[in-house]
């Protein structure tokens, strides 16, 4: 939507207009003239009609002699106004039939004065023509145009406030369709013309008055010009730097490192602000345009135009800013179907500016009456043809996305069946109703996944829509799993993906060690993540001398036994000085140890190996030290204040994102060459990607996203959930199986002492039962009988007999249980 040339056109109109109406900030005295006064009466001067101002003649105010009569009766206005609150306050809040007695006394009376403002019976009285209904009504009959308004305008409002007391039948009848509501809403048009006649035939006297006035006193509206015009400046400022001034906004913005989360919304939402900005500035200099008006004479009128103004302009924000959500969040979304999705809110737009206006207007001047009954009634008949529309315009794509749809049911083959007439518009209106409702769904849960409680909702969620679709999945009961040769060519490939991971990270290590000098550089990950990989080519770039080696899970003095060997020491019992001796000797000035984490023991005092270690620095202070560290143990060290031997320098390996997982599986397709087949396996609704149009890239991409999800981005576990997914047929044909995701149902429902026994594996992942029992302080046999219950669920491996590992396939799901059981931090990861 772009302002065009009529915008222009009405903004110049309304800075000449503006002069007039501003000047009805100040009413200065006005002084009668002697034209104004009327003989042998009390009358109203009409200098502004808000402000009515008696005049008497000099014989009136010499000798005055009011009416006995009239002294004691109320005017029109009063009476109706008094006998309407005694009735109300009489009734209270309960229904009344004798508010429909009431109701059509006061629209009978509503008739008569209307009848009398259209005859102008307020001349003749001017004229000295006694009024007789003086005399017999028990109120002062309105003598003039102002007064007889009022009665009208009394009569009208009472009436609506009747609407609340009235019987729900005589409510129905007055405000429905029929004889009675037809009667009434041509009462209410009658009020209708009777409002804008009055308003508009008093409108030039207060014009005319009101320049009078302001030639008197030129100086408030020359101080409000001179304010418009500085709005009016400001404003096309405004025009002429947003375009590209928003734009360079949001590129410095994005420049700037580190990209916080904070820093990605700011920019967000400068994007999403350059998409409406036009109709925000107009709306803007509209509303503080007429917030320099305030005189009551034209209240009318302002309300009027901030109506269609307000209606007009927010619908069209709302209209751009929904397109440019759908067209941020979906950056696939095709030219065809934007074009789609901008025409149909156009029509939405449309239909609620009418809507808005014409309720509100009608709310605000006529009441919740008849005419505001009827037009609500016609704005739901328009919109059902709205609905008709959009779904004519949506049907080709209802038909396509039920014909991808992959989870087939009743009612997306009726719509694949292209039913027509009304059977056909039902059809499509419930695979609409069906479509949004899944992409819904999808919406809700990549919301509810930013926060921790919501993760653990969406984990049993996606559990039961993953047995669901398990369930609904074509099972070839002769298929076998995967010979040992094809499983080890797929679990190979990780170190070849692998290398291309971390580069940021590489590249720090590499940084460091030619910088120097010397310190300490821990490396910190998921186990998985491919630590010992990145330590491999940081070893090989370094041009520097240096060496590379794992630490022994037998602990610190096998690790200077490796040391010893590495560096080729002749001793038969080499000491860690005679090792730290012979790096300073050999000018070793990169040492790289891997898995140090196996060093390290959850108890009191264990930190001693971390100790000895630091004596390298002593006997080498040149050398640096690369080490890598697990995610978990590293959050122990740090707890245990154990990291006063680091100068804080710590890198930390990222997890895997999605496209990543895609590349790894490639690949160990690739390397086993196989080419799975994944016509028969049913993809849950929240992890189908429609941005493809391939079925077969459709299935690959929900399935990466399912292994992506269970494996939170670690590949080690990404990998194995993928060689269990794969079996072969009996023509020796690779399928793909939806693979059974580990759920923490028993985990959860385990003894503390269990809890406690796999925190401390997590914490070194690797350690034996007697270290677990002096880590515990507890009971051999209980930590015995923990562990070999671990054993048996295949939460724990036993490697080398006397060595305990948690396994792979369960590791995520333990330490996601032991954060949710706070005995581990959640940022485990």
């Amino acid at each position: 939507m772009k302002v065009t040339h009529s915008a222009k056109l009405l903004l110049s109109s309304l800075v000449l207009f503006y002069s007039a109406l501003i000047m009805a900030q100040a009413e200065p005295p006005v002084v009668p003239t002697k034209g104004h006064l009327q003989q042998n009466s009390v009358e109203t001067l009409y200098v502004n009609p808000a402000r009515i101002i008696p005049i008497q003649n000099e014989s009136a105010s010499t000798t005055p002699q009011p009416s006995p009569v009239k002294k004691h009766k109320p005017t029109e206005a009063q009476y109706w106004r008094s006998k309407l609150e005694k009735k109300l306050n009489d009734w209270g809040d309960s229904e009344s039939e004798n508010a429909n007695v009431l109701y059509l006394e006061l629209s009978n009376a509503l008739d008569n004065s209307i009848d009398r403002y259209k005859q102008q019976p307020w001349i003749s009285m001017a004229t000295g023509i006694d009024n007789p209904a003086t005399h017999s009504s028990p109120y002062l009959a309105a003598s003039d145009k102002k007064a007889l308004y009022n009665v009208i305008d009394t009569l009208y409002e009472g009436r609506l406030k009747l609407l609340e007391n009235m019987t729900v039948r005589s409510k129905r009848e007055a405000i429905g369709t029929g004889l009675a509501g037809v009667n009434q809403l041509y009462r209410e048009l009658a009020f209708l013309k009777v409002t804008l006649h009055y308003r508009v035939d008093e409108l030039p006297i207060f014009l005319n008055s009101l320049i009078e006035e302001r030639i008197a006193a030129p100086l408030p509206t020359i101080g409000n010009t001179l304010k418009l015009i500085l709005i009016i400046i400001a404003f096309n400022y405004w025009r002429r730097w947003a375009p590209d001034g928003l734009v360079s906004l949001r590129k410095s913005l994005m420049k700037k490192t580190p990209r916080t989360k904070r820093q990605l919304r700011l920019t967000k939402l400068v994007w999403y602000f350059d998409q409406i900005k036009t109709p925000i500035s107009w709306l803007v200099l509209f509303n503080v345009i007429f917030s320099f008006i305030q005189n009551p004479n034209i209240t009318f009128f302002i309300e009027v135009a901030e109506v269609f103004v307000n209606w007009i302009l927010i619908s069209w924000i709302a209209v751009l800013l929904t397109h440019a959500i759908i067209s941020r969040s979906s950056r696939t979304l095709k030219e065809e179907r934007g074009s789609l999705i901008l025409r149909s809110l156009k029509y939405i737009g449309v239909w609620a500016i009418f809507t808005g206006l014409t309720l509100s207007l009608i709310s605000n001047y006529l009441g919740e009456g008849t005419l505001y009954s009827w037009m609500t009634l016609l704005n739901q008949i328009l919109f059902f043809a709205l609905l008709l529309r959009l779904l004519n315009i949506w049907r080709p794509v209802i038909q396509e996305e039920c014909e991808e749809e992959s989870q087939q049911n009743f009612i997306t083959q009726a719509v694949q069946e292209q039913h027509k007439g009304l059977l056909g518009i039902i059809y499509n209106a419930l695979g609409s109703a069906y479509l949004i409702k899944i992409n819904s769904s999808k919406l809700f849960i990549d919301w509810i996944a930013n926060f921790n409680t919501g993760q653990q909702m969406l984990e049993s969620l996606l559990g039961l829509e993953m047995a669901k679709a398990y369930q609904k999945q074509k099972i070839d009961p002769d298929a076998q799993p995967l010979p040992p040769e094809i499983e080890q060519k797929l679990l190979s490939c990780g170190d070849t993906i692998m290398e291309l991971q971390g580069s940021s990270v590489l590249k720090s290590i590499l940084a460091r060690a030619e910088n120097g000098p010397g310190g300490a550089v821990i490396v910190v990950g998921e186990t998985g993540v491919g630590k010992t990989t990145l330590l491999q080519r940081a070893t090989k770039a370094i041009e520097k001398r240096s060496i590379m080696v794992s630490c022994p899970k037998e602990g610190f003095d096998a690790l200077i036994q490796e040391l010893a060997r590495k560096l080729h020491v002749d001793s038969k019992e080499p000491t860690r000085r005679i090792v730290f001796e012979e790096l300073r000797l050999k000018n070793i000035e990169v040492l790289v140890i891997d898995n140090l984490h196996w060093l390290i023991r959850p108890y009191v005092g264990s930190q001693g190996n971390l100790d000895k270690l630091s004596e390298i620095f002593a006997h080498a202070p040149n050398l640096l030290c690369v080490m890598s560290l697990n995610s978990s143990t590293w959050q122990y060290i740090l707890r245990a204040r154990a990291d006063r031997i680091f100068d804080k320098s710590v890198l930390r390996v990222p997890l895997w994102t999605s496209d990543q997982i895609a590349t790894l599986i490639r690949n160990s397709c690739e390397a086993a060459e196989i080419t799975p087949d994944f016509s028969n396996v049913v993809i849950p609704r929240q992890y189908d990607d429609n941005n493809f149009d391939d079925p077969k890239e459709r299935s690959f991409s929900g399935f990466i996203r399912i292994l992506h999800g269970a494996a939170t981005g670690n590949p080690q576990v990404a990998l194995g959930l993928w060689v269990k997914s794969l079996y072969l047929d009996k023509n020796n044909n690779v399928i793909a199986r939806l693979p059974r995701l580990p759920t923490s149902d028993a985990l959860d429902n385990a003894s503390l002492t269990l809890l406690l026994v796999l925190r401390v594996i997590c914490q070194t992942e690797v350690i034996t039962l007697d270290d677990i029992v002096k880590s515990l302080q507890m009971h051999r046999q209980e930590v015995e009988g923990a562990i070999q219950l671990s054993i048996f669920n295949r939460w724990v491996d036993v490697i080398d007999e006397e060595y305990y590992q948690l396994s792979w396939y369960w590791r995520k799901v333990i330490m996601k249980v032991l954060a949710r059981q706070n005995l581990m931090p959640r940022s485990y990861g």
